[in-house]
C-alpha cells in the first residue's frame, strides 16, 4: 500500500473448487485483511486455457508434458475449469466455497 497506494492495491482470493493444500485458509486470511485495511479485494480463477471447449487440447499437452499417450489411464486429466471463466462462472463457484 505504501508503494503503490491504497486505491491501486488489491489483493486476490483464488476460486478453488477442490480443497486441499492451505487454501481455504489463505482465503480466509485475505479477506481478513481486506476489511482491516480497507483494500479491494479480486477472486479470480486458475486459467490454463481460453475456452472451455479447449480442454482436450490442454489434456493432449498434458499428456506430452507427462511423456503419456492420451489413451493411458494413468495419465493426468484436468477437472475442466481452467478456462478464462466469465464473472457468473466465478460468481457460482464463490458460493461454493
Amino acid at each position: 500500500m505504501e508503494l503503490f497506494g491504497k486505491k491501486d492495491c488489491y489483493l486476490s482470493r483464488i476460486v478453488q473448487d477442490k480443497p486441499g493444500g492451505n487454501i481455504q485458509e489463505v482465503n480466509k486470511q485475505m479477506l481478513s485483511l481486506a476489511e482491516t485495511h480497507q483494500i479491494d479485494l479480486v477472486c479470480s480463477g486458475d486459467t490454463h486455457y481460453i475456452y472451455a471447449n479447449d480442454l482436450q487440447t490442454f489434456e493432449i499437452a498434458l499428456a506430452i508434458k507427462d511423456s503419456k499417450r492420451i489413451y493411458d489411464t494413468d495419465r493426468r486429466h484436468a477437472d475442466g475449469k481452467r478456462h478464462l471463466q466469465s464473472e457468473e462462472e466465478i460468481r457460482k463457484r464463490l458460493k461454493k466455497s
